[in-house]
């Protein structure tokens, strides 16, 4: 009588299983390799929230403007991930316009609306937002603003 055993491995994404097979004694094993989550390089097992392009330049804008821009954001995870907070660094130069309530599902996006208030700046700004998620591993990250301010007609005729 021949014996013969085989190996089937499988990975669901969160978890390793083994099925083994072996028809000397009749016995079929199948079971969970490991009840700890492995971690396959470009896939987390957890939320992971990533902005591609967290910085936004205007470029010459008038004083009297009050441009808007989104950025995107994506949840690259497997657990959804929320937005816990949105803080700019100087609440007169940045309004925070809008940015998800509720939590960002695996896959999907959400965006944060921020607008730059040109008329309290004086030059070349540069603002920063710092974004605040229940991301495990990079729980906060900054989105940055920047414009040249010219001064409008009025200031122009003033000088």
């Amino acid at each position: 009588m021949s014996k013969k055993s085989v190996a089937l491995v499988t990975f669901d994404g969160n978890y390793l299983y083994a099925s083994i097979f072996y028809s000397g004694l009749g016995l079929l094993v199948f079971g969970l390799v490991s009840a700890v989550p492995w971690i396959v390089p470009g896939q987390p097992t957890r939320a992971s929230l990533v902005c591609k392009s967290p910085e936004y330049d205007f470029g010459e804008i008038v004083r009297t403007d009050s441009p808007k821009h989104t950025f995107v954001l994506e949840n690259r995870g497997k657990q959804p991930v929320s937005i816990l907070r949105v803080m700019p660094g100087c609440s007169a130069c940045i309004r925070i316009v809008d940015y998800p309530q509720t939590p960002i599902p695996p896959g999907e996006k959400g965006f944060v609306t921020l607008q730059l208030l040109a008329e309290l700046i004086e030059t070349d700004a540069s603002s920063q937002v710092l974004v605040r998620s229940d991301d495990p591993v990079s729980p906060a990250f900054l989105l940055t603003l920047k414009a040249t301010i010219l001064p409008d007609n009025a200031e122009k005729n003033a000088e």
